[in-house]
């Protein structure tokens, strides 16, 4: 009787063994595919400019993956951009080391951005200069009057998508 049972319990257990189960799969952390200028960027806590403008508000700078669409590229040799924040408001992503040129026919574009964020303040010389870069009229150059405050993003990686 127990040579039964024993019997019966390994015939069961192979039976059970031989049916198919959910495989799972493991996923790593990808790259973007796209154009990739600088450092790589890892497809992985990528936070929307909302989240993003929360973290920098206080005044710290935080290192953060970023992804958003180019509002402007600077123009005469200068090497940096802006995107258009959910608030309106414009942030300035320069390059660190200056160890590429970012391309001036991504205007629209959607880029993926890897740096330190931070809240910074333009004065009134530099946001000229800025408009200038950009390609502003002289009248809107010249409307320029106060300080402002803004997001500024040092970028050590950039994937064009």
């Amino acid at each position: 009787m127990k040579r039964n049972l024993l019997y019966i319990f390994f015939l069961s257990l192979t039976i059970l063994s031989c049916t198919d189960r959910k495989k799972i799969r493991l996923h790593g952390f990808n790259n973007f595919k796209g154009v990739v200028l600088g450092d790589s960027v890892v497809n992985n806590n990528v936070r929307d400019l909302s989240a993003m403008l929360d973290l920098v508000q206080g005044g710290d700078r935080e290192k953060v993956t970023i992804k958003g669409r180019v509002d402007n590229v600077a123009k005469d040799g200068a090497n940096w951009l802006t995107i258009k924040l959910p608030n309106n408001d414009l942030m300035k992503v320069n390059f660190e080391d200056n160890n590429f040129s970012v391309p001036k026919d991504i205007k629209g574009k959607t880029v993926v951005l890897k740096g330190m964020a931070k809240a910074d303040v333009l004065n009134i010389a530099q946001q000229k200069e800025i408009a200038q870069q950009i390609g502003l009229s002289k009248n809107a150059i010249d409307s320029i009057k106060s300080p402002k405050r803004i997001i500024s993003f040092d970028a050590k990686g950039m994937v064009i998508l």
